[in-house]
């Protein structure tokens, strides 16, 4: 009987160490998860901050790339819409 009682009690200190392992894993677990979500929402805020800005950038340089084509394309064709008013076609003679 003692033989077993020891036997118990040595089981039970193999299992109460087993235990305390494992919760000792998963509390480590548990916040390496949770530092790694941590992580993720701050990338995700940071692309997001990013996004916008490239964002406004690019709209930015179109709206300054479409003002300067106008600006640029008007002179062009009032010059070209002057030189069709001015066009005389030679008249044709058929003989």
């Amino acid at each position: 009987m003692h033989r077993e009682h020891l036997t118990q009690l040595q089981l039970d200190g193999q299992v109460a160490a087993i235990e305390k392992a494992t919760d000792a894993i998963s509390l480590q677990a548990r916040s390496a998860v949770e530092a790694s979500a941590r992580d993720l929402s701050h990338h995700h805020a940071q692309i997001a901050r990013e996004t916008g800005r490239w964002i406004t950038i690019a709209s930015d340089g179109l709206v300054a790339s479409y003002t300067s084509f106008a600006a640029g394309a008007s002179p062009a064709v009032r010059k070209h819409e002057q030189m069709a008013r001015a066009y005389q076609p030679r008249s044709r003679t058929t003989s």
